[in-house]
């Protein structure tokens, strides 16, 4: 805790680098600048170095890879958080003018909300639970964004050309051609730089394509220091191979430890062993029943009243990961518990495989993405709006099947950018899917989904792992490799069965290299499986019959009553909504979970984009009938 007036920074340490000397708040050297991060900054050393070369006789006070940042601040300002690769959050207060400043990663791998108070306070923190009920109002911080109490007001720092393209106007699409060894070779910088610790370290390995990766990469580079693939520089990986064997116990020894989750005999228990045995890993296997998910979820006698006793539970998952949304409360509660039982065996940072489905247009959905021989007015069901009688009519039936009145009312005026008189699109985002090239639309959606992740994915392994005092790192947010895979061409990454080309083929592609195999062939080419199917398709079937036993008919009914916003269509979404209502009744809170439909993990615009989804959303990869393996079956018509 660091007081000045009545400015107050406090800090609970989850220590990775520099453990004996880290404590926070940091300071420059005067003392004038104090910072609290959560967070690893990758280029902590280039930027000591830049500081050092400015001032020669400048004292660090400690070897944390965060003190960097107060120094900055005294010399670049409010340009310190553009400077920084890594994942953080942090606060600087300069006692020099009684200023503030907030920053939040490109991003949102870290979590961070701000909320105002009564009084004209300012609130920042890593978690919503601690300012709910301080607050007037609050909300999530913006990823790629800082605050300054100078201005009162955000400003965007991270401004990547995907970013800019996505916002021209008209929309501007990337063409850089696809080279295979430069993605290698990106990827295999971005997982290096993530293996800097003081402590041990561990990689969550579900058997898929993402974490599969990550985890050769990073075996590779701790069993060698030689070039991964002729682009590494082969100091950088013996340097770090070096560090994370020599941070290690005689327990952990030189050997990569993996971590999987699922129930028993699940897709990805099987995967993830055959993986690791390949690799060569310390191997750990984590089960749970779908009965122990559910008490990890629910605290069932506090908020439905016709729970069955006897089920001993508290709330623990929603109260953590502090969301409502239902593919995320599915995902999170076996991260949860593997989580939990990864800190008991002294680990405290791993990496993991989040944000390749957002980059590389790797859901299951993205194979329903449009072409160029399916007519535009067949999308999303809605040939039946040319008996529309009027535009008014169109545009109420559209909120009534799309729950889309937000964004249709953002964007009204786009009703009138069709020629036909008597049709209007539903909103911009879908004129844009019926005007765009293919390609096009399959770029918007990838920025979609990168822009969002700090909603889910990120959210997700940053609340469920943090919660046990457990950090994820996720090499394919780094900045650098983002910079490389948005700028392809996107007609590289459309899925074409016809051809051979399943979902994210040209990173598939990037590591198949028969001579020297990252993973086995069948690994690399198995198909997507998402993190809350893998567990065990059980899973997700027994929260769908738990919440149908708990949530009656009745209360589903009457949940437009309840619930104004963003209501709550299914009695699995009812469930967990009444949960989370329980922890944080505020309004606010309500409103940082986003809504809308969805159809395996898509957004909403892309939701649209097969007339088969229309009512029967499902964020689960087995909603694409005919693309999973195991799809569910389809419902009988009404």
């Amino acid at each position: 805790m660091f007081q000045w007036k009545n400015c107050f920074l406090a800090h609970e340490r989850l220590a990775i680098i520099d453990p004996a000397s880290g404590d926070q708040p940091l300071f420059n050297e005067d003392k004038s600048v104090s910072v609290c991060v959560n967070g690893e900054i990758y280029n902590y050393k280039a930027l000591r170095e830049q500081i050092l070369a400015k001032h020669p006789n400048k004292k660090f006070a400690t070897d944390s890879d965060c003190e960097v940042i107060s120094h900055l601040y005294e010399d670049h300002g409010e340009a310190v958080a553009g400077m920084l690769d890594g994942m953080f959050s942090f606060v600087i207060l300069d006692t020099r003018d009684g200023s503030f400043y907030a920053a939040r990663d490109p991003i949102g791998i870290t979590s961070l909300y701000i909320g105002w108070g009564k009084d004209g306070s300012v609130w920042v923190s890593s978690e919503m639970k601690c300012i709910k009920d301080e607050c007037l109002k609050f909300q999530q911080f913006p990823p790629g964004h800082y605050y300054s109490s100078k201005t009162m007001s955000f400003t965007r720092y991270y401004n990547p050309q995907f970013y800019l393209e996505f916002e021209a106007s008209p929309p501007q699409c990337p063409s850089t051609p696809y080279d295979a060894k430069v993605l290698r070779e990106a990827f295999e910088a971005a997982v290096v730089k993530r293996m800097m610790s003081d402590v041990p370290f561990g990689m969550l390995l579900s058997g898929g394509l993402d974490s599969s990766l990550v985890a050769a990469i990073a075996s590779r580079a701790i069993k060698s220091s030689v070039l991964l693939s002729g682009g590494l520089d082969s100091s950088l990986v013996a340097a770090i191979a070096s560090r994370a064997i020599k941070s290690s116990d005689s327990v952990w020894g030189n050997r990569l430890h993996s971590f999987c989750v699922g129930l028993p005999g699940s897709p990805d228990l099987k995967a993830g062993r055959e993986v690791a045995d390949f690799l060569g890993t310390d191997h750990h296997e984590f089960t749970f029943t779908v009965q122990e998910g559910i008490d990890a979820i629910s605290n069932l006698s506090q908020h439905i009243e016709t729970y069955d006793e006897g089920i001993d539970a508290i709330s623990d998952v929603i109260q953590h990961i502090e969301t409502y949304d239902v593919t995320t409360i599915r995902a999170s509660t076996p991260m949860f518990l593997m989580s939990r039982k990864i800190k008991a065996l002294g680990v405290k940072m791993v990496l993991s495989g989040e944000g390749s489905d957002e980059v590389f247009g790797g859901y299951l959905y993205f194979h329903k993405a449009p072409n160029r021989d399916v007519s535009p007015s067949a999308f999303g069901g809605y040939l039946y709006f040319h008996k529309a009688p009027n535009r008014e009519e169109f545009f109420q039936e559209a909120v009534r099947k799309q729950e889309f009145f937000q964004e249709t009312v953002r964007k009204v005026q786009a009703l009138y950018q069709f020629d036909c008189p008597n049709l209007c699109p539903l909103t911009y985002d879908f004129y844009c899917f019926c005007t765009l090239h293919p390609q096009e639309e399959f770029f918007q959606e990838t920025v979609r989904k990168v822009q969002a992740l700090y909603q889910f994915d990120c959210l997700r392994a940053n609340k469920s792992t943090m919660a046990w005092g457990v950090e994820a790192r996720v090499p394919f947010l780094d900045r650098q490799f983002l910079n490389v895979a948005m700028a392809i061409d996107p007609a590289e990454k459309m899925i074409n069965k016809a051809e051979g080309r399943m979902e994210k083929y040209i990173l598939r592609k990037a590591f198949d290299t028969p001579e020297n195999p990252y993973l086995p062939a069948h690994v690399l080419w198995r198909q997507k499986e998402q993190f809350s199917d893998g567990v065990g398709y059980s899973w997700i079937d027994g929260l769908k019959d738990h919440a149908n036993n708990v949530v009656s008919d009745q209360m589903l009914a009457a949940a437009q009553h309840r619930y104004l916003d963003n209501t709550p269509r299914t009695k699995e979404a009812y469930f967990y909504r009444s949960i989370f209502e329980s922890h944080f009744p505020q309004k606010a809170a309500a409103d940082t979970v986003p809504g809308g439909p969805s159809v395996a993990c898509s957004t909403a615009t892309a939701a649209l984009w097969d007339a088969a989804w229309a009512g029967c959303e499902d964020p689960s990869g087995r909603a694409v009938a005919g693309v999973h393996d195991s799809a569910y079956e389809k419902p009988a018509a009404n």
